[in-house]
């Protein structure tokens, strides 16, 4: 990734824990549809998780991210996880 001053592009992407975008499921559906484990159950929280969040972030200096074809169109070619 480049220096951390350095704007750079990032992508969110959420989505809910349950059948309903924001409604709390029931016991039974927390039970039947497993639930748990989409969750951080691993620390000791208040409350449960309803949501699942990740950040993407592109540094746009990495020349073998982008790929530009003879018309001019761009697209990323490769992607890389860092997971922390």
């Amino acid at each position: 990734m480049g220096p951390r001053t350095a704007q750079q592009p990032f992508l969110e992407v959420a989505y809910w824990i349950g059948p309903t975008v924001g409604v709390v499921p029931t016991a039974a559906e927390e039970r039947s549809l497993n639930l748990n484990s989409y969750r951080d159950t691993a620390r000791n929280r208040q409350g449960r998780d309803r949501w699942v969040v990740m950040h993407f972030h592109f540094d746009l200096n990495d020349a073998g991210l982008w790929h530009t074809d003879g018309n001019g169109n761009v697209s990323q070619t490769t992607s890389h996880a860092c997971i922390r």
